[in-house]
């Protein structure tokens, strides 16, 4: 059964049948490695399947290696798995994609963290106190001018302690811009 964290090759049903071809591994573990139920994979080998699909090296796209199809080809119940450096692209790749819903009690803190950057650091720029903390640089910069319109209900905080960054971050843009600015 596949978990959450299992990564699959790309074009899983183009690699099954490279594999069916070129390998002397079993179904189980074709449909296994591919993510792909076993009876299609029967499909794909008895040629009922879509026409359409061409086959595809894992091999040559370095998803997999030999050394694991070989190992899969000497016992029947090892389970092959992708490559760690396809692993580490896909999970890299799913981290970026990834949109994280903000609730509404955090994007309300989001202006209180804004107001404490803006009050202890000045010297930070607009836009890199928006990219910090997932803002507008036309939010930041009303909260700046004090033309928020809820700018009654603001009132400093620190957004490490509200948890809409790591002190590194901060720390990183404090040594850029404030120390800068200031030994001048």
């Amino acid at each position: 059964m596949p978990t959450s964290k299992t990564v699959y090759p790309l074009l899983p049903k183009a690699i099954a049948m490279w594999l069916i071809q070129n390998t002397t591994l079993t179904f189980n573990q074709i449909a296994d490695f591919c993510g792909i139920h076993t009876l299609e994979i029967k499909v794909i080998a008895d040629g009922e399947g879509s026409r359409s699909v061409v086959s595809y090296s894992p091999v040559s796209s370095k998803q997999l290696t030999w050394e694991e199809i070989k190992r899969g080809e000497n016992d029947p119940t090892y389970k092959i798995k992708v490559s760690d450096s396809l692993k580490n692209i896909i999970i890299e790749e799913n981290k970026r994609l990834k949109k994280k819903y903000t609730p509404l009690k955090q994007r309300k803190c989001r202006r209180n963290g804004i107001m404490w950057l803006i009050n202890r650091y000045p010297e930070i720029p607009d836009k890199e106190i928006a990219k910090l903390l997932s803002s507008t640089k036309t939010t930041v910069s009303s909260i700046r001018d004090r033309t928020y319109w809820d700018m009654s209900n603001i009132t400093p905080r620190d957004p490490v302690l509200l948890g809409l960054c790591h002190q590194k971050d901060v720390n990183a843009l404090k040594e850029k811009y404030v120390t800068n600015n200031r030994s001048k």
